[in-house]
């Protein structure tokens, strides 16, 4: 939630918008909240016997409290380089 409110604040100049913002703010939330339930054993079930590997080597014993950040940061970026979530250009087209 604090990365895409901060990234806000330079919203201009880092071309954000605001549909990436707002998606980061609930896929970062989202796995934060699965990451403090039951001991992030819901998380961990979501990525699988994989993932939780995988993210453990990458990120360290701490990929719990980082993966949201990261997930949060890659929809911020992914979001607001993809066409249709730019408020500067149209939506779909029918």
């Amino acid at each position: 939630v604090a990365l895409p409110t901060l990234a806000s604040f330079w919203r201009d100049r880092l071309r954000i918008s605001a549909r990436a913002a707002l998606a980061a703010v609930i896929l970062g939330g989202g796995a934060a909240l699965l990451g403090g339930l039951r001991g992030g054993d819901l998380l961990k079930g979501l990525l699988g016997e994989g993932g939780v590997a995988f993210l453990e080597g990458v990120l360290g014993p701490g990929y719990l409290s980082l993966a949201p950040v990261a997930l949060s940061a890659l929809a911020l970026l992914v979001g607001s380089g993809v066409g249709f979530w730019r408020p500067d250009c149209p939506g779909p087209r029918s």
